[in-house]
């Protein structure tokens, strides 16, 4: 009884004692973890996942082996870029230059990190602040000259416009994040976000060992390539929400091609002599559209979408000399004319 009331009180004692306490009770390992995090948080990047490191290696070694994709396209098909973006071909380069310093500069400050962690303190030095304004600026330029080459991307248009779209929004918010706060961690993101483009010719090339359609090849190339980016590189998950972007758009892309055709937009990819293969739409596809307000209204806009491009393609080969000097030799070693109706 007395060992027993001897407990109670010392139990007691220390219950009051650590009731002093601002943190109250909690088990020794608590006090550890948080040591741990305040290590961390002096780190430049700030708390991640060890999979993040390793995944930057991926991007590092993908973007020094981009400027050999790159040579391998040039002498494949004689231009880098392709021929399909020979009216906006000076902006094209600049998209080339910027994205390169973006890709090796990111690059480069991986390597440093993983040399030498980078501090929160080290992060302010003047030499790197003036590397993150760069990379910002870089970054913007970069997001820019997107715009332009938006009607000339390939595959699924319906899909692959508003979702190139939102790479270079994405793109274009993290250089501006890093404008307002540069620091390391706003630069990997950058980084992260801009080696999407690279991971689409990475899936691109490996998914072509496979019979698949070509629209649907670049297509998933980009799907998947945004997939494979955004979470592993930390993004923001609220990007996510800008995927509803693509439901709005891909119902009324005849729509819009049928206004904006003066602008380069078309229904399908027919740049460089590609021949889109025609469209295998199911009958629950085609009932679900037929009661559907959006859908009547795409059917009867797509055959006037249609009729238009072909007029305004033809107007296009009428004014311009070239074009119509290759239609005359086409008729002439074909055998037959070919009429305008």
């Amino acid at each position: 009884f007395f060992f027993h009331t001897l407990e109670k009180s010392i139990y007691r004692f220390y219950e009051q004692y650590l009731n002093l306490l601002a943190t109250g009770y909690e088990v020794p390992f608590m006090s550890r973890f948080r040591w741990v995090m305040a290590v961390l948080d002096l780190l430049a990047t700030g708390y991640e996942v060890p999979f993040m490191s390793r995944f930057r290696w991926v991007m590092a070694v993908l973007d020094l082996l981009y400027v050999f994709l790159a040579l391998f396209q040039k002498r494949k098909n004689g231009k880098y870029p392709a021929s399909r973006f020979d009216s906006i071909r000076s902006l094209m380069y600049v998209h080339i230059l910027c994205g390169a310093i973006l890709l090796y500069t990111g690059t480069f400050l991986h390597i440093q990190n993983e040399i030498s962690a980078i501090t929160k303190s080290m992060d302010t030095e003047t030499y790197r602040q003036v590397i993150y304004y760069g990379f910002s600026a870089t970054g913007i330029l970069h997001s820019l000259t997107v715009i332009p080459a938006i009607p000339k991307v390939m595959g699924e248009k319906r899909l692959t416009i508003p979702l190139y779209c939102l790479a270079g929004v994405i793109n274009m918010i993290n250089s501006i994040a890093l404008a307002i706060d540069p620091n390391l961690k706003h630069a990997f993101l950058l980084w992260g976000s801009v080696n999407t483009f690279v991971f689409v010719r990475a899936y691109f090339l490996t998914l072509s060992f496979a019979e698949i359609d070509f629209e649907l090849l670049y297509t998933v190339s980009l799907v998947l390539a945004g997939w494979t980016t955004y979470p592993l590189t930390n993004q923001d998950a609220r990007i996510y929400y800008l995927l509803l972007v693509i439901i709005f758009y891909a119902p009324f892309h005849e729509h819009i091609v049928r206004h904006f055709h003066c602008l380069g937009f078309t229904l399908e990819d027919e740049l460089d002599g590609n021949n889109p293969s025609e469209k295998n739409i199911s009958s629950v596809t085609t009932m679900f559209r037929e009661n559907s307000p959006i859908s009547v209204k795409k059917k009867n806009d797509a055959p006037r979408a249609r009729e238009e491009h072909s007029v305004a393609l033809r107007s296009s080969i009428q004014s311009d000399p070239d074009l119509q000097t290759e239609r005359d030799d086409l008729e002439a070693t074909s055998g037959f004319a070919t009429t305008s109706e």
